[in-house]
């Protein structure tokens, strides 16, 4: 509010306006405000704050209105282009809140506020390094500024530089410890390394801080991360609290229905059958799903499922993705048809010159302790190490990053691209390499036989894996194409794979993972399909070859691999928690209307069986 003499009686009622405002009394101070406008028709203190109060009312047409009111009677404004310029951000019209936070800074330069908002501007037009930018400026404009710390950690990490985002994070904790977000944001770190202990410390101190609040994102991530953990009582402790304080708040009700059914206990399944219910009538509501969140109408979608409501659900799964698909474009993530096909062809074209190792390859490391599964996301991946770890002599590693790290290190020292560099690899090499995966194990494998490393993507690395270890198995796992497809279409992955928002795009990954699968299993004829159905059919059974195929006894825990107590980091976490189910096999036809664009994408793919019949003769 501009500067009003305490002797002017208009000055007066202003004051008097906006302290309504601060305590909460929207009603009354949009009454006071209007009172004065009868007065002063052109006020702009008034104006402005009627926009204010529409935007606390989340109308933002309203508020829009009342700030650009505002600037016209008083263009000297800074605040009402910087109000006008956060509706601008809500609205998602980010170029326009660019120039409008532009325009505010050439008459208050070096504002941290408006420097921030820029970059937020800056962010959602795409353009993440001006943003980074703008952030950095707000910082080394006022360095207690914590939520310029935290918005320079979020767009770090989001342009992949955890270190960046890490310093940022750590910094605007330095000066605010208790700001939910910052401990959050530290948490996605932490995780990402796998250091759940740690990321699971900062959400609780986010989520039982003075301002958490019960935030239902971060109880539902702090859930994730006990569920991770198989500290099921834990997540239903954190999601009922939550549900305490937000009892409509759909991400906790949905997560907190999942966990109960998977924990399984006594009067588990009707609790959760009634937390179901209540998520898919909020999600019956039109106005509360046009309000929602990406992760919330994902959440959303779940319960119109249990509740078999498979249109709704598949239209709520169709926003979230649509919005998640927004979010990496505004970053710069775009799924790269043309590069990825160049890979594959790539890889064919130098493997073919290759030949692939045999079990007694001397080049090779010795070691057969690594157990490696790949294959596409959502394919049985986490079923088979889940029951593999169940086995005394074997240690489930999960998702390693280590095969991509030394590859990634292996291109920067020979200045060749991946496949080009598998030329440079001699016997020396080879073998220095595989110790170099070896030495990086977790330290828990110790004293295990084997070791399961269930890295999906790992499939376009084969040839590597096999050249570093000959005499390692190599399990892929398959399942139907279009179970697959909507599997990933319907889950919401961390690390943002980019092409599962679109179910084009999804078949075209699809056929670029046959592609190169074909060429590997005619490249090394040691690589073991597990079929996903065959498991689900006859665990037993299944369970028993695989076994016999790694040279490994009969462990009965193989049976009951629910009850085996590890960390689980996948998307899977809840369903290797419990027995076997059938309800995944054939889940497409629920929605085969919707899936349509996947099954074009596919194409002949699509035929599942006589993929699995080509093989069998």
């Amino acid at each position: 509010m501009a500067n009003r003499s305490a002797l002017n009686p208009l000055g007066q009622q202003l004051q008097a306006a906006f302290g309504l405002q601060a305590r909460g009394r929207l009603d009354e101070a949009e009454a006071a405000a209007k009172r004065i406008l009868k007065m002063a028709p052109k006020e702009p203190n008034a104006l402005y704050l009627l926009g204010i109060l529409a935007h606390q009312r989340g109308d933002t047409k309203a508020a829009a209105q009342h700030f650009e009111k505002s600037h016209k009677a008083d263009p000297r404004s800074v605040a009402a282009l910087s109000g006008l310029g956060i509706v601008r951000l809500d609205q998602r019209r980010y170029k326009e809140a660019r120039d409008l936070f532009r325009r505010a800074l050439d008459r208050q330069k070096n504002d941290p506020k408006l420097l921030n908002n820029l970059g937020l501007a800056h962010k959602g037009a795409g353009d993440m390094a001006r943003a980074v930018e703008c952030f950095r400026a707000a910082l080394s404009a006022d360095p207690r500024y914590a939520t310029a710390a935290l918005n320079l950690g979020d767009a770090a990490l989001s342009g992949g530089d955890a270190e960046a985002a890490e310093q940022a994070y750590r910094h605007g904790l330095s000066v605010d410890p208790d700001m939910p977000e910052l401990h959050n944001g530290m948490a996605n770190i932490l995780a990402d390394r796998n250091d759940l202990d740690a990321a699971i410390a900062h959400l609780r101190r986010a989520h039982d801080g003075p301002r958490g609040d019960r935030d239902p994102d971060i109880a539902c991530n702090l859930a994730n991360l006990l569920v991770n953990k198989n500290r099921m009582d834990e997540a239903v402790a954190v999601l009922r609290q939550c549900l305490d304080r937000r009892p409509e708040a759909i991400e906790p009700l949905v997560d907190l229905a999942d966990v109960l059914r998977a924990r399984g206990g006594e009067g588990d399944q009707e609790e959760s059958n009634g937390f179901f219910a209540r998520a898919a009538e909020i999600a019956s509501d039109g106005k509360a799903l046009d309000a929602m969140k990406p992760i919330e109408l994902h959440r959303a979608a779940r319960a119109l499922e249990v509740a078999k409501r498979y249109d709704a659900s598949f239209a709520c799964q169709r926003r979230a993705q649509s919005g998640w698909r927004a979010q990496a474009s505004a970053a710069g993530k775009f799924y790269d048809r043309g590069g990825l096909e160049s890979l594959a062809a790539r890889t064919a074209e130098i493997f073919a010159t290759i030949p692939a190792p045999g079990p007694d390859d001397p080049d090779g490391h010795p070691s057969d302790r690594p157990i490696f599964i790949l294959g596409m996301p959502r394919s049985g991946t986490s079923l088979a190490e889940q029951i593999l770890s169940s086995h005394a002599d074997v240690f489930g590693a999960g998702e390693l990053a280590t095969i991509p790290q030394i590859l990634e290190s292996l291109v920067a020292e020979t200045g060749r691209d991946w496949p080009d560099c598998a030329r440079a690899l001699t016997a020396e090499r080879r073998r220095d390499l595989a110790q170099r995966y070896l030495d990086a194990l977790p330290a828990a494998a110790s004293g295990k036989r084997h070791l399961v490393d269930k890295l999906p993507p790992n499939f376009w690395y084969l040839g590597f894996i096999r050249l570093l270890f000959p005499k390692a198995a190599i399990l892929h796992t398959v399942r139907d194409p279009m179970d697959t497809g909507l599997s990933i279409f319907t889950q919401r992955f961390s690390n943002d794979l980019l092409y599962d928002h679109d179910l084009g795009d999804i078949g075209h990954y699809y056929g670029l993972y046959r592609r190169v699968m074909d060429f590997w299993e005619g490249w090394d004829v040691r690589v073991q399909r597990v079929v996903y159905e065959a498991m689900i059919a006859d665990q037993a059974g299944q369970s028993r070859a695989l076994l016999a195929l790694l040279g490994l006894d009969w462990d009965d825990r193989v049976l009951d691999f629910h009850k085996t107590d590890r960390e689980v980091l996948t998307a899977s976490r809840l369903q290797v928690r419990q027995p076997i189910y059938t309800t995944s096999v054939e889940k497409w036809r629920r929605y085969e209307t919707g899936l349509k664009p996947l099954a074009e994408a596919l194409g002949p793919l699509a035929d599942y069986k006589a993929y699995l019949a080509a093989r069998d003769h």
